[in-house]
């Protein structure tokens, strides 16, 4: 989950028969849940994932899918307008062996959430 000014952003996870890849916000205000139309290419359905709030744009990073696949991708989702942003894929060939490194703005791992810059919190 992530925190959005006065909302908080809930995506995908496991309803127990499947993973999935929605999204639900609650007005932290009225506490009314809704069911937002997201625009954009939709991120495959996962559970376990980061999704964090850096700056204006919400990023989902990794989890699993089907059959245990573990995604190694960047989502991000521009929350001012609800649309998913077009991410450019890494190939396995050339970011294996490539160890993850700060950029110096704050790791987009760790255990998801939060409202702040600086991963997860």
């Amino acid at each position: 989950s992530a925190v959005v000014g006065d909302t908080l952003f809930v995506f995908g996870g496991w309803d127990g028969h499947k993973r999935l890849n929605d999204i639900h916000m609650l007005n932290s205000h009225t506490m009314v849940w809704s069911d937002p139309v997201i625009d954009g290419p939709l991120p495959h359905p996962r559970a376990g994932m980061t999704f964090t709030r850096l700056r204006d744009h919400v990023y989902l990073f990794g989890g699993s899918g089907p059959s245990a696949k573990c995604f190694n991708d960047l989502q991000i989702l521009d929350p001012a307008v609800l649309t998913w942003l077009e991410t450019v894929a890494v190939s396995a060939e050339t970011d294996q062996g490539q160890g993850q490194e700060p950029n110096g703005e704050g790791s987009l791992g760790g255990t998801g959430g939060g409202g702040g810059s600086g991963g997860g919190g």
